[in-house]
């Protein structure tokens, strides 16, 4: 019975572990903290770093914060509930990314292609946005607190029920066809 018990501790744990994902191969720059290597999740292994290929792959819920993406092709990718808290996506393709309820905060997603992508309920607090293009990206009940859009192009964007906060940074930013709706919420911060 322990036996069995014991062996059911780590079937469990591996598939909780499996779903976020983990680092099989890991290497942090000791100048900027990012992290680059090999990462598993959901039973493929991925090579993460600056300009890799992860176009149209599943990395739902996968735990790549602080991970260096910059230049990184993941166009058509599902990042579903990911948390990518402090990730380096600086130019970056993420054209039509499935970014639902993922967790973007402090990440640097500038100069990076959003286009078409789906941000829905995704927490985008503090983030860097300078000169990125969200082009037709929905962005409704996203996080925007503190986010920085300097020069970021929005045009024919989705921003229903956002959050906004005195520190959000829309200067130079292109809104042209941007759809805000009645529900938007800018918390001033005194």
């Amino acid at each position: 019975m322990k036996k069995l018990l014991a062996l059911l501790v780590v079937a469990l744990s591996s598939v909780t572990l499996h779903a976020r994902g983990v680092w099989t191969q890991e290497l942090i720059d000791p100048n900027t903290g990012l992290r680059t290597g090999t990462f598993q999740v959901n039973g493929t292994i991925y090579s993460i770093g600056p300009g890799a290929d992860l176009r149209f792959e599943n990395l739902n819920e996968a735990d790549l914060s602080l991970a260096n993406l910059s230049g990184a092709l993941l166009r058509d990718s599902d990042l579903f509930k990911a948390n990518l808290n402090g990730a380096d996506l600086s130019g970056a393709d993420l054209r039509g990314v499935n970014f639902r309820e993922a967790n973007l905060s402090e990440a640097d997603l500038s100069a990076a292609n959003l286009e078409d992508a789906g941000l829905f309920r995704a927490n985008l607090t503090e983030a860097n946005l300078t000169g990125a293009n969200l082009s037709g990206a929905e962005l409704s009940f996203t996080d925007l607190s503190g986010a920085r859009f300097l020069g970021a192009v929005m045009t024919e964007a989705l921003l229903r029920g956002v959050q906004l906060s005195e520190d959000t940074r829309l200067a130079g930013a292109d809104l042209r066809g941007a759809v805000f709706s009645s529900s938007v919420v800018l918390s001033l911060i005194h």
